[in-house]
């Protein structure tokens, strides 16, 4: 335990007292490095089951086709970002409540290139094709 805590402490993720006790020097809402060890580990564990458990029925997503040109993506890029860090701001909000007042929550959303006049000729079980 004393390992891991030092090397918890040397990486700067917390601060190490007298008889392990420790500060965390992170928040408990963080960003991940994209394409880091985390997101492979978000890619891997939590986002196959995300989609394992959707329900087409519940009203907490939505779903959209948009012609974009590469200034409009960055703009969405952008407000990707600022609609995360919104999210967040309300979060931590709520971050000391215990399980009977908040569950966790996730969220994905992903831009990507579609080839849109496929859909006319789509069946159950093609396999999406890209643009």
């Amino acid at each position: 335990m004393n390992r891991y805590l030092t090397t918890l402490d040397r990486l700067g993720l917390i601060q190490l007292f007298p008889y392990n006790r420790i500060r965390l020097k992170v928040g408990r809402n963080f960003n991940v490095e994209k394409g880091g060890p985390l997101m492979r580990l978000a890619r891997d564990a939590l986002v196959y089951d995300f989609f394992e458990h959707f329900d087409v029925a519940t009203t907490d997503w939505g779903f959209g086709y948009f012609k974009l040109s590469k200034a409009s993506m960055e703009r969405a890029r952008v407000l990707l970002a600022d609609f995360l860090a919104a999210l967040e701001t309300i979060a931590e909000r709520d971050r000391d409540l215990p399980m009977e007042l908040a569950e966790w929550q996730s969220m994905f959303v992903m831009l990507h290139p579609i080839d849109i006049g496929a859909l006319r000729t789509w069946k159950p079980g093609d396999k999406p094709r890209k643009a």
